[in-house]
């Protein structure tokens, strides 16, 4: 059985989106909006509500935390923005999010410079 709610996993599908030179998408606007009220610092919505967006699981991972500062970057770039608030790698992370990081850093080069890390 699956559960309707956005979770860890579907956090890649914003993430490709992203990479892919999409950030209209309706994936990558949708999680913007789950993650708006994130602090930079964490914790990061893991599993949500994809209707209402409430959150229902958290974690203080920085990797989460990339594909949400990526995700918000890009919808503030229309406003002549520059910088993201994701922060450095951690190698100390849990095998996903530590790859969701990494994926999230090469997105950010390879298509959104002005994302860069501040």
């Amino acid at each position: 059985n699956f559960s309707r709610n956005a979770g860890y996993e579907a956090i890649r599908v914003p993430l490709f989106a992203l990479w892919s030179g999409r950030p209209g998408s309706a994936a990558v606007r949708s999680f913007a909006q789950a993650v708006v009220t994130t602090p930079p610092g964490g914790p990061y919505p893991v599993v949500f509500d994809p209707l209402t967006r409430a959150v229902l699981e958290s974690s203080s991972h920085a990797g989460y935390g990339a594909v949400a500062a990526l995700a918000r970057c890009t919808d503030a770039q229309g406003a002549g923005r520059i910088g993201s608030t994701m922060r450095p790698f951690a190698k100390d992370q849990p095998y996903y999010p530590a790859t969701l990081h990494m994926m999230a850093l090469l997105a950010q080069i390879s298509e959104y410079p002005t994302c860069v890390p501040l």
